[in-house]
């Protein structure tokens, strides 16, 4: 008999036996994943999606799927008709991006997936972005918070790019909270532009277009600390003169590596297009799960900014540890029906993202012979 469960969520199941004996339930107390199980898969390219955990929201723009015009659907509404860059009657399905803003100025737009999720075993994150139809702002954040807190909100806009925060001259605004790092693919140059009080980088990092940068955990207007930069890429984040994102050099195909924490001097990896453009230190003490976003601003320029075929794996061999327990009801005896309960319950500490676990148990027929009775007033012998 195998039973699946979702991670993070407990099991109850009856065995029925009509068997005379004992009812041995043997069940692996950890059971190893393959490695880069996937924890969420999600294209954005049709006209719904394939889980409730999204919400969206945004200043002056609403995310929407390109590939739907209905814009009452949930979690994601479609982007309706006449949107700049579409089809009158939006994307064929399958074709379809989550757009995060139009390229229009002072627009911002978020999405957050507010379900916790494992770090222990360490995380591959990959996407495709597109930056185009504009002058060339603000860009677009993937972040990861703290999985023990609901995530319902982004960060500052503008230059922070929907992760930080603080009190600077691109404004003064509170970052996402309980964020533990996040990933600017900056095509303006204003998410290197700050730094704030208490963080140890030398000086403030200079302003750099067309730059990915990473910085570490924050919360309001503390922390947020830069931990490195790509410099200028050679490759294009956005193309401001491409109309679609069909035009060439408009998709960026984005790569997030996280190490498991328990590595000896774990890492954070990016790559685009292949190839590897920056490694920093990966911030100490994560916590056991995480929840993630993405977001995107415009200010005084502008661009379209959108993402699809997004993939989130563990990096290595998932092994979560389970505690079991097990009780009886009924009367042991030949051909009745015995009820077996059993609750097997996931460690949090592998969060709800892994679907699904299995388990198996043996039953033992097990008989024994009747106990000899002896006949009133006549002594059984010693």
């Amino acid at each position: 008999m195998e039973i699946k469960t979702r991670s993070g969520r407990y099991l109850a199941g009856i065995l029925l036996a009509g068997l005379l004996g004992v009812i041995a339930l043997v069940v692996p107390m950890q059971t190893a994943l393959a490695s880069g199980d996937p924890l969420v898969t999600e294209s954005f390219a049709n006209s719904t999606v394939g889980s409730s955990y999204w919400e969206t929201g945004g200043t002056a723009f609403t995310p929407c799927l390109t590939a739907s015009t209905n814009t009452s659907e949930t979690p994601i509404p479609g982007c309706g008709t006449g949107k700049v860059g579409l089809p009158t009657g939006g994307d064929p399905v399958g074709d379809g991006a989550l757009r995060l803003t139009d390229n229009l100025g002072d627009e911002s737009g978020f999405i957050l997936y507010n379900e916790p999720l494992p770090t222990q075993a360490g995380l591959v994150v990959s996407f495709d972005q597109y930056q185009y139809d504009g002058d060339g702002a603000d860009g677009i954040s993937f972040f990861l918070t703290n999985g023990a807190y609901n995530l319902t909100a982004p960060g500052a806009v503008g230059g922070y790019l929907g992760y930080a925060g603080g009190d600077h001259s691109i404004g003064n605004a509170n970052g996402v909270a309980n964020g533990l790092f996040g990933v600017g693919l900056d095509a303006y140059g204003n998410y290197s532009n700050f730094q704030n009080t208490g963080c140890t980088y030398p000086g403030i990092p200079d302003a750099t277009a067309n730059q990915i940068g990473v910085r570490g955990p924050g919360n309001a207007e503390t922390g947020y600390c830069w931990l490195g930069g790509t410099g200028a890429l050679s490759t294009p984040l956005n193309v401001n003169s491409a109309t679609s994102r069909s035009a060439a050099g408009v998709m960026v195909t984005v790569q997030v590596t996280v190490d498991p924490p328990a590595q000896s001097n774990p890492e954070i990896h990016v790559s685009i297009n292949g190839t590897n453009v920056l490694t920093v230190p990966e911030p100490t003490d994560l916590p056991p799960t995480f929840k993630f976003g993405f977001a995107a601003s415009s200010g005084g320029s502008n661009n379209i900014h959108e993402i699809n075929n997004l993939q989130v794996s563990t990096a290595s061999a998932l092994t979560p540890s389970w505690d079991l327990s097990g009780s009886t009801s009924g009367s042991f005896t030949s051909g009745s029906a015995v009820n077996y309960i059993f609750t097997a319950t996931p460690d949090s500490s592998w969060g709800s993202g892994v679907d699904p676990v299995s388990f198996s148990d043996t039953l033992e027929d097990r008989r024994w012979p009747a106990c000899p009775v002896a006949p009133v007033g006549i002594a059984r012998p010693p």
